[in-house]
Order: C-alpha cells, then sequence, then structure tokens
C-alpha cells in the first residue's frame, strides 16, 4: 500500500453538550485499588483512583459518591470529623463534604504542589502532610498555613494522628510530634532516623507505627517507641491499624494480627486475594473491612478469614471492552474478566474467572461471545455465563485481535503472525497463509470481499478472505496503527498521528483527524477508534510542549470531516465499545452515555437503529392483536429480533440466533399487550433497523 502521506484540514467544533447530557458509571467490572478506608460506625468511605465510594451495610455494597472526575479523583488520605468528610488527592489538593458524600467542595487554598498523603482533624484543627511539609487550617480549609518548624529539611509526614492535644506525624525520616496548641515539631531521638513510616493507628492506650523496618508502639504519645514486630528479610509494613483488643498489620504480601499486643503474631489472610497488597483497614462494628490493590474484603471473625465485597465498587483498570446488543463485556487484570447482561446494571465475574489469562479482544457472531486472550480463543454460548477455551487447530496462541464478516470470524495474533479462519462460530479455526510475516497482529477489518491486518507499522491486504496477502509498503514515518475500521466502502485508521482514511482499499491514504501535529512537534495520539453507521468516536491523547497528556473523547458524524469533544469530565480514558442504545467507555471502571444524547438528530428510539443495509417490513401495520414481521438476509448470520415499547422497555423478544440467506417471517401475538406505538429492532453484526409498529384494539 502507499504510505500514509497527505493532510486534510479539517474543523474542530467545540460544541456545548445539552444539560440533560451527561455519563453515567456503571457498577463494575467489581474491585480495583483501594488506597485508603474510614468508617464512623455507620458507613464507610474507600478512596480509590476512581474516586469515594460508600458503604452503609458494613462494606457487603459499595455506592459511588459526588466525588468522581473532579480535578483529580485519585485519593491517597480520607478522614472523618463529625459529619465532615475529607479527601486528599495526590493531585488537587483537600475536598470536604458535610452531606455525607453526596457533593463536594475543594478546600486547599495556600496548600501547594496538590499532593496530600494524610490527614488528621481535631476540633477546628485539620492538619495535612503533603510532599512538602505539614499544613494547617482552621476554618474548614479556607486557608491553609504551614506548620513545619522543626521538621529538618521538610521531612515528609506520611501517617498523622492525634491523641488528646499531641499531634504525633511519621515521616520518611522517623517519628515527630508536638502540641496542637504549638507550632514547632519535636523529633523523638536517634535510632528511627532511617525508618520511613507508612501509617499511624490509635488503640486505647497507645500507638502503633507501620514502618519500613516493622511495626512499633508508643505508649506515651509518641515520646518513645519499641518495636513490636520484625519480619527476617523484608521487614516493611505498609498499614496497621487497631481494634477491639486486636492488631492488624500489612507486608506488601501477607497480613497479621495479634491479640497479645503485639507479644505474639499469626497469619491473617485466609480468603484474600492473592496477590494483593493491602494497603487499608476499617471497622464498622463488629466487621473488619481491608482495602488493597484487589478491592475490598470482610472478616466477621478478627480476621481469621475474609471474603470478597466489592459490589458496587469499581476501580479497574480496562485492557479491552466490547459489547452486544445489552451485553457488556470487560477484560481487567484482577479479576480478568466481568460480564454485564444489562448494560452495565449488575456485573458478574463467569464461573472459573480466574483460570482466564488476560484478555485483548471481544466479539460476537449471533448468539455466540468469543475472546481473545494471552492464551487463545474463549468462548461462550450460554449469553457469557460461562466460557470455555476453543483453541481446535490454533495450538494456544496468543490473540490479540477478533473480527466477525457474515458467518466467518477471524483471529490474529502474536507469534509469527498468526491469522486463523473459524467458520463455526468460533468452535474449531484453520490456520491462514503465512505472508502476514512474523509480527504481532493486532487489528483486523474488512471491506466487502477484501480483508486487512495491521502489525502497528504496516496495513496488509488480502482479496481472496485471508488466504493470501501479497506484498505491502511500509506505512511510512507514523507511529504506531491501533486500529482498523471499515464503514460505507471506506477504511479508516487509528493511528499515533491521528485518524486516515482510504477510499480506494488502502492505496492512498488522508489524514482526517484534528490533530495539531505538523510533521514533527507533539499531537494527538489515537488510542481507539469504533463507528456506528457513519459515525466515529475516538479516544485521543494530545502530548503538549509541557509534557502533560490531555485525553479527550471525539464525535464525527461525517465519516472524519469534523469532529467535536464529548468527553464531558470523563477521565484516564480508555477502550470503547458499542452497545444496542449507549456507547461504552473504559475509564476507571466502565461509564455509558446514550447515543442519541450525541448523535445531532437521533431519537432515544432511534439510538439503536442507525440504517444498515437490509429490509424490514410488517404486515398489517397498523395491526389488531397478531402483526408479522419480515426480515430480509442476505447471508447467514446472527439474527436478534426485539419489541420494545414508546418508553423504551423491552416488551418481547421474537427471534435471536443464526438465520441462512434469504426471507424470514416472525410473527408477535399481542393479543395481551396493551394498544399503542411500538418499535421492532433487529440487530445483525452489522447494525440496526428499526420499524415502528402500532396496535389497535
Amino acid at each position: 500500500m502507499a504510505a500514509i502521506a497527505a493532510t486534510l484540514s479539517i474543523v474542530v467544533l467545540g460544541l456545548t453538550s445539552p444539560a440533560s447530557a451527561q455519563w453515567v458509571r456503571t457498577r463494575g467490572p467489581y474491585g480495583g485499588s483501594v488506597s485508603a478506608l474510614v468508617s464512623d460506625g455507620a458507613a464507610v468511605f474507600a478512596g480509590t483512583e476512581a474516586g469515594v465510594f460508600k458503604s452503609t451495610d458494613s462494606g457487603m455494597s459499595w455506592s459511588a459518591t459526588g466525588w468522581l472526575g473532579m480535578g483529580s479523583s485519585n485519593t491517597r488520605a480520607l478522614a472523618l470529623d463529625g459529619h465532615s468528610v475529607w479527601v486528599g488527592t495526590w493531585e488537587t489538593g483537600v475536598y470536604h463534604s458535610g452531606d455525607g458524600g453526596s457533593t463536594w467542595t475543594h478546600a486547599s487554598n495556600g496548600l501547594p504542589g496538590g499532593v496530600v498523603l494524610c490527614l488528621a482533624p481535631s476540633g477546628n484543627i485539620l492538619t495535612a502532610g503533603t510532599g512538602v511539609g505539614a499544613y494547617r487550617t482552621t476554618n474548614g480549609g479556607g486557608q491553609w498555613l504551614p506548620c513545619n518548624n522543626g521538621l529538618s529539611g521538610y521531612r515528609i509526614p506520611f501517617a498523622l494522628v492525634v491523641r488528646d492535644t499531641i499531634l504525633i506525624a511519621g515521616t520518611d525520616r522517623g517519628f515527630y510530634r508536638m502540641s496542637l496548641n504549638d507550632t514547632t515539631w519535636t523529633w523523638t531521638g536517634c535510632g528511627f532516623d532511617s525508618l520511613q513510616i507508612n501509617e499511624l493507628s490509635l488503640d486505647s492506650t497507645g500507638i502503633w507505627a507501620a514502618s519500613s523496618g516493622g511495626v512499633y508502639y508508643s505508649s506515651d504519645d509518641g515520646a518513645t517507641w519499641i518495636n513490636r514486630f520484625t519480619l527476617s528479610g523484608d521487614t516493611r509494613f505498609f498499614s496497621v491499624f487497631a481494634n477491639h483488643g486486636v492488631v492488624y498489620a500489612s507486608t506488601v504480601d501477607f497480613v497479621f494480627r495479634s491479640t497479645d499486643n503485639g507479644v505474639s503474631w499469626s497469619s491473617a489472610d485466609s480468603g484474600l486475594p492473592s496477590p494483593q497488597s493491602t494497603q487499608a483497614f476499617a471497622a464498622c462494628g463488629s466487621t473488619l473491612i481491608c482495602g488493597g490493590t484487589a478491592g475490598v474484603s470482610r472478616s466477621t471473625d478478627s480476621g481469621q478469614s475474609w471474603k470478597d465485597a466489592n459490589d458496587g465498587l469499581s476501580d479497574q483498570s480496562i485492557l479491552a471492552l466490547g459489547a452486544a446488543g445489552n451485553s457488556v463485556f470487560a477484560a481487567t487484570y484482577d479479576p480478568p474478566f466481568s460480564v454485564s447482561l444489562d448494560a452495565g446494571e449488575t456485573w458478574s465475574m463467569p464461573i472459573h474467572h480466574h483460570d482466564i489469562p488476560y484478555l485483548w479482544s471481544f466479539a460476537a457472531i449471533g448468539t455466540v461471545f468469543l475472546a481473545g486472550g494471552d492464551s487463545g480463543i474463549y468462548r461462550s454460548i450460554d449469553g457469557g455465563l460461562t466460557w470455555n477455551t476453543s483453541n481446535t487447530g490454533m495450538a494456544n496462541f496468543a490473540i490479540d485481535a477478533l473480527l466477525t464478516q457474515d458467518s466467518t470470524v477471524f483471529a490474529a495474533g502474536c507469534c509469527g503472525g498468526a491469522l486463523f479462519r473459524s467458520s463455526d462460530s468460533g468452535a474449531s479455526w484453520i490456520q491462514l497463509s503465512s505472508d502476514v510475516g512474523t509480527y504481532t497482529l493486532s487489528t483486523l477489518a474488512a471491506l466487502g470481499p477484501d480483508m486487512f491486518v495491521s502489525n502497528g507499522r504496516t496495513i496488509l491486504r488480502s482479496t481472496d478472505r485471508g488466504r493470501t496477502w501479497p506484498d505491502t509498503e511500509h506505512a511510512g514515518n507514523y507511529a504506531e496503527i491501533v486500529r482498523l475500521i471499515a464503514i460505507e466502502g471506506k477504511l479508516f485508521a487509528a493511528t499515533g498521528r491521528g485518524v486516515y482514511v482510504s477510499i480506494d482499499s488502502g492505496s492512498t491514504w488522508v489524514r482526517t483527524d484534528w490533530g495539531k501535529d505538523d510533521g514533527g512537534s507533539p499531537g494527538w495520539e489515537v488510542s481507539d477508534l469504533v463507528a456506528r453507521g457513519t459515525n466515529l468516536f475516538a479516544v485521543a491523547v494530545y502530548h503538549m510542549q509541557e509534557n502533560a497528556d490531555s485525553e479527550s473523547l471525539f464525535l464525527s458524524t461525517d465519516e472524519g470531516v469534523s469532529w467535536r469533544n464529548i468527553t464531558d469530565g470523563l477521565r484516564y480514558l480508555g477502550r470503547l465499545a458499542l452497545g444496542d442504545h449507549d456507547l461504552f467507555v473504559g475509564s476507571l471502571g466502565v461509564w455509558r452515555r446514550p447515543l442519541w444524547q450525541m448523535i445531532p438528530g437521533l431519537s432515544v428510539k432511534e439510538s439503536a437503529t442507525l440504517q444498515v443495509g437490509f429490509t424490514l417490513r410488517a404486515s398489517p401495520n397498523p395491526f389488531v392483536d397478531r402483526v408479522s414481521i419480515e426480515y430480509d438476509a442476505s447471508v447467514r448470520e446472527g439474527v436478534e429480533l426485539r419489541i420494545f415499547n414508546s418508553l423504551g422497555i423491552e416488551t418481547a423478544r421474537l427471534f435471536s440466533g443464526m438465520v441462512e440467506s434469504g426471507t424470514h417471517s416472525f410473527t408477535w401475538d399481542a393479543s395481551g399487550v396493551a394498544p399503542g406505538l411500538y418499535e421492532c429492532i433487529v440487530r445483525t453484526r452489522d447494525g440496526m433497523r428499526s420499524l415502528p409498529i402500532v396496535l389497535m384494539r
């Protein structure tokens, strides 16, 4: 193919979304990294990279608070003071909520740097440990002032607690303390200047410390410290928590407990996810809660056993995202795989999900779902509830890309240009020609009889459905090609320098992106691209001159000629997937937004009915009690036919399965249904078509 070369000037439209348009966070996939926990006995708050979550049932279920997408949602510290909830972040300082987390205000005036590592409230005084020392506010965060006198070399406070009127700080070089009525810190003395103190916890008579050199205890408000627990080898402890006479301490891999004030310790990680680094503890009544890199767990027997408790808590980085109808599939790190059958309202993990390795792609052919990953193909024939390996003829190649064309599935991956074809919905595979080279194949597309594959730098074309692959020219000095999409006779390529389009099956290319790249300076890097009808959705990162990255989500309704930003507050954008009615975005969890909110002129009912090239008829229409619906299939393919009422609620599902080419007729018996306007929606691999039908009495 010719190198991607020409540039097409386009206009970026900075349109404002309507007030009703918004992204909605789904409730999953469950789990993620929890860096902070705090509880007042009635409610528990969990801090994650994706924001703050709240539980009112002792950690059994969680809901997102209003702390999402505000500046930086990456939470490092949590504190409670009466009815107030305080949040310290990695980037933008301190936020405050006075209504249990529903609304938040920025409270960082005077705080430098934005990095807040710990918070300690006491009366009207709130102290914050930051990356540049300690700061204090006495007016609810309206003004912060430094309080670093005596903190030699501006020690970094990683942990703060208040015992009576004494403030104790654990820093990167030992312990400091001072009276809340004072402004000068006192160092506890020699012997601890090589310790990094990671967390402090109060019990009824003393203070516990987790440090780089073990677990320490003070019975005199931090004036002196004694070692209570040290492990051979790596002695770093990251969290400690005292509760009802039991002390819990965690290392990077293990959790321990002591019931005799640290004299003896025993293992306390039975049932915890593995691997996990436990980073925080909290208690709600008799229930103990811990949070770590694999989410939240609960214990009702003082830490002797644990169970996962991540229902509604989602802080997962999304490796791959797929959607078919109302089903959504998300690949993550741990657990590796989650499924929602109701457009993200609820999520579950497939049976034996721990046996599934990392997944990188999804596809649907009729009612069969496929996933490609490090161990080849996984296949589900029951709506995504159970998955089994399906590598017959494939020899366990790692699969990075899947493509369905008519009734055929293609799979591409690494290890010598692996390219496979299945004619039985992924049950078995045959390897195609080895002409595709020896590189990892990362994306596939089909345009009529032509098939395209890319290894990231080169695009190859086959005119015989993948049997042979003629030599092709290198794709020029452009960054990685991450996605190929074919729509309406055109081939689109998402690359590290924007989106390109070819109208001659890849022979020549024109850039159709919004980038500011002038041939060498930093510009837009597109990381994902999906299409519905003639509408393109693209995730792009703009690498600005000052080395900051700005992620955005764009929509083009004219095949790439113009684009508008539809990010609307989303952060950490990743993979995209299109369902029947919604666009799904992987963004520390999965978010969704109805298509009708983004595509001009598209009604609510039409959001799943973007035009595709097949015919749909209903007779009689209007009708009384029974109507015959006819659909013309040009090839053997998977079809789903459903009826919706005027509120968008599914009323009937008439068919879901494979049909042969030709005309097919389905009958809807609506004798027990209220009269009114209904919408018949047919879904195939290529898209949707709808037909309004009127039921009369």
